[in-house]
């Protein structure tokens, strides 16, 4: 996006590389769970938080993380499909 700076977290670093090969983004390989891997992507300076996993546990621990380490990041989305047994 012009003038925005776009990061994504994987673990898997073959996607990575796909999508940067495609797309002008930083790509960074770890848990976007992990306050560690957050930083290490920007997210203490992001304006944005986007969690689009497969996991809704992870999307929220991303969420949460983001909101209990890094004050500025003052938007959180998570995706949330849920399961519904019954």
């Amino acid at each position: 996006a012009e003038g925005h700076s776009i990061t994504v977290i994987d673990k898997n670093p073959d996607a990575l590389q796909e999508i940067s090969n495609i797309c002008d983004i930083f790509g960074v390989t770890g848990n976007g769970a992990d306050v560690s891997v957050l930083r290490e992507a920007g997210a203490d300076k992001a304006e944005l938080l986007i969690a689009l996993t497969v996991s809704d546990e992870v999307n929220i621990l991303s969420c949460a993380a983001a909101k209990k380490a890094f004050i500025f990041v003052q938007r959180k989305i998570a995706s949330a499909y849920g399961t519904f047994q019954g």
